[in-house]
């Protein structure tokens, strides 16, 4: 299945604002301890978890969005196009979309501070 070329120009477009609005590492001492650089690389997962976060909302509405279009082209000619393969990039997409509620749910069951490992939303769970 070959991706459209709008497709790929909006996830690199996407991909070039994730990176422009990051936020810039703070510069670490040069007398850090191993502890502090530790907990520095852990403050960091939670951007992160975000940019994750975004991502899997993007490619869950494209994948149902794209799911929408092949049942359409199904309709117009469903010996080219299967049923099965609109169904599933529906679901996919709908995975996608319960990815993030289902990592943070993960979290708040693993980890009693599950703020600290990234995981977005995870102060309501506490």
């Amino acid at each position: 299945m070959k991706i459209p070329e709008r497709i790929i120009i909006f996830l690199a477009a996407l991909l070039k604002t994730q990176l422009v609005f990051a936020e810039k590492p703070k510069a670490v001492p040069s007398s850090s301890t191993l502890g502090q650089i530790a907990t520095n690389i852990q403050n960091q997962f939670g951007g992160i978890a975000y940019m994750i976060s975004g991502a899997a909302y993007i490619l869950g509405a494209t994948f149902i969005i794209g799911g929408v279009f092949k049942l359409k082209a199904h309709k117009e000619n469903h010996q080219q196009t299967h049923i099965s393969i609109p169904f599933i990039m529906m679901t996919v997409g709908a995975l996608f979309m319960y990815l993030p509620i289902y990592v943070q749910s993960i979290g708040g069951t693993f980890f009693t501070n599950a703020s600290s490992f990234g995981i977005i939303g995870s102060n309501s769970l506490t």
